[in-house]
């Protein structure tokens, strides 16, 4: 009687040993799957970050925007002008210098006009 216990508790152990293993190997896989696209996201992110950069940098560098309140983001090429301009001429010309920058596909504007005191 005390062997088959024992047989049985052994057993138990054994099958939970391999249980956690296989959760263990199951969870190490998974986390190797997802280091690339994780890795990938993130590349995905600085490249969307640079383009917004290029972006600004190109509308301030052309000097006819006053753009104290342009923001931009970016997205896979898409980017999006943002903020306010005092006057409608600058949201059109802004919107021109982004559609030059390289890698810029598409261009929505959501400039307003602010008014100047």
């Amino acid at each position: 009687m005390k062997t088959m216990r024992r047989l049985e508790v052994a057993s138990g152990a054994f099958l939970f040993a391999i249980s956690l293993h296989v959760q263990a190997q199951s969870a190490a896989d998974q986390a190797v799957s997802e280091a690339p696209s994780k890795q990938a996201s993130e590349a995905a992110q600085a490249a969307n970050c640079a383009l917004a950069k290029e972006v600004l940098y190109a509308v301030v560098r052309d000097g006819a925007i006053d753009a104290v309140q342009v923001y931009v983001t970016a997205r896979d090429g898409a980017v999006v002008l943002m903020g306010a301009v005092p006057e409608a001429s600058q949201a059109e010309r802004a919107a021109q210098i982004a559609k030059r920058v390289p890698g810029v596909q598409s261009v929505k504007i959501f400039l307003t006009l602010r008014m100047e005191a």
